[in-house]
């Protein structure tokens, strides 16, 4: 008797072990634990944390994609894509109901974006909500501006994010009622249903997800408003690189491909020697940028790496080889004529050389656009140290046809003069 009492409680021991796992199997890793049920409606003042402008990278990346999807979405009608749920699902119950939106109306609801050409966040703030000590929801108010060719106009969007199931909504509402509902208290506990499309990725943002973030920024910017993007340069860089905003225009203006070439194939952060963090980019082109953050989306830009270079360059340079040097130096020769900043590269012309082949830079230009591609690949066969100087034989490939095998030589003479400075003549 006493044996079957035992494995009685032993069964029912094993039972209750097995419901608590399958029970924790079953719980969603997103939900927050330890949570009450909660109802919409007010909150306490003390449950919320104010109003403030959004600092963290991270979060700012997060929303930047929500709502770059939401726009993709949008436009995509253009191309007979049905993305009616993907746009649907991704508003506010409220929002939808105030509008009447359905999905039979909804992308015809936002019928008036659908020719925008770029769309860049220019601020966000921050509210919070807590419950039992943990976060439930936060509200992000977006202010933006969507670009029609050369038309801008501003547009506020509402995020919200619900942090029990783990998903979002989206509200585009105008400036009234965005300014109306960023007054104090005026935040509501909100749930958000799960649906297909509105749910949050638990995911870790990147060196790359701020690189892109960056670059696409600066890019939406400097293909719509020049003297803005000026505006954003390195002010040491821009003064050494462009000297005005006139020349930027004109640099700009003369290589329409270059707003074009936005992605990259490398990247990289570090901090310079006053604490900020660098970001830097290189695309396939050898077009390398470098962003310099002093706060999250507050940053200037340098567009290569050679006009004013970077600690890390400096360092890493110091550390080589002369004949690596060398080859280094050629290299960033043949970035800036890819870059199409001839006034560098006739700059670092040996002068006996200059004086004799190319006593102008216009000279200098025609002799590069017949002995070189538009965009240059470099492989260098050999480097050979001849008295104070190095001969680099190297051979170029075209950047813009991967599938060409078309190749030319030429033959690049180095002088290393003081720190990373240099001067260089060639032959093909």
């Amino acid at each position: 008797m006493e044996k079957i009492k035992y494995i009685i409680i032993l069964l029912i021991i094993l039972l209750i072990v097995l419901v608590t796992i399958i029970l924790l199997q079953n719980k969603t890793p997103n939900q927050q634990e330890n949570l009450e049920p909660y109802e919409q409606g007010p909150i306490p003042e003390e449950n919320i944390i104010p109003l403030e402008e959004e600092k963290t990278m991270s979060a700012i990346v997060q929303v930047s994609g929500f709502i770059e999807s939401f726009w993709e979405h949008v436009q995509e009608k253009n191309q007979n894509i049905n993305n009616t749920e993907e746009v649907y699902n991704v508003l506010s119950d409220t929002y939808k109901t105030k509008n009447n939106i359905t999905k039979e109306n909804v992308l015809e609801f936002f019928n008036q974006y659908k020719d925008m050409t770029s769309y860049t966040i220019t601020k966000i703030y921050t509210e919070s909500y807590l419950h039992s000590e943990q976060t439930v929801n936060i509200f992000y108010y977006v202010e933006g501006k969507i670009r029609k060719g050369t038309e801008a106009e501003e547009v506020y969007i509402i995020l919200k994010e619900d942090l029990q199931n783990y998903t979002y909504s989206i509200e585009l509402v105008n400036k009234e009622d965005f300014i109306e509902a960023m007054q104090p208290n005026s935040i509501i506990e909100t749930n958000i249903p799960i649906t297909e499309n509105n749910k949050i990725p638990i995911t870790t943002i990147s060196n790359y997800d701020i690189c892109l973030e960056y670059m696409n920024h600066y890019f939406d910017i400097l293909q719509n408003n020049v003297e803005e993007a000026y505006g954003l340069l390195d002010e040491s860089y821009r003064n050494k690189r462009f000297g005005s905003v006139e020349n930027f225009k004109k640099y700009i203006n003369d290589n329409p491909d270059y707003v074009t070439r936005r992605g990259f194939a490398k990247y990289g952060a570090t901090n310079n020697k006053d604490g900020y963090k660098q970001y830097v980019c290189e695309n396939s082109y050898g077009y390398t940028y470098i962003f310099t953050e002093k706060s999250a989306m507050q940053y200037t830009v340098q567009l290569d790496n050679y006009t004013i270079e970077t600690e890390d360059f400096i360092q890493k340079y110091n550390e080589e080889k002369d004949d690596k040097k060398a080859q280094i130096d050629v290299q960033k020769f043949i970035y800036m004529i890819n870059n199409k900043d001839y006034a560098n590269a006739y700059q670092k012309l040996d002068e006996t050389f200059k004086q004799t082949y190319f006593k102008t830079q216009e000279d200098f230009e025609n002799k590069i656009k017949q002995i070189m591609f538009n965009y240059n690949s470099i492989a260098i066969d050999d480097t050979e140290r001849i008295n104070d100087t190095y001969v680099i034989n190297v051979r170029l490939k075209d950047l813009s046809n991967a599938s060409s095998s078309q190749e030319k030589e030429c033959t690049m003479v180095v002088k290393l003069l003081q720190g990373t400075d240099f001067i260089i003549s060639f032959s093909n």
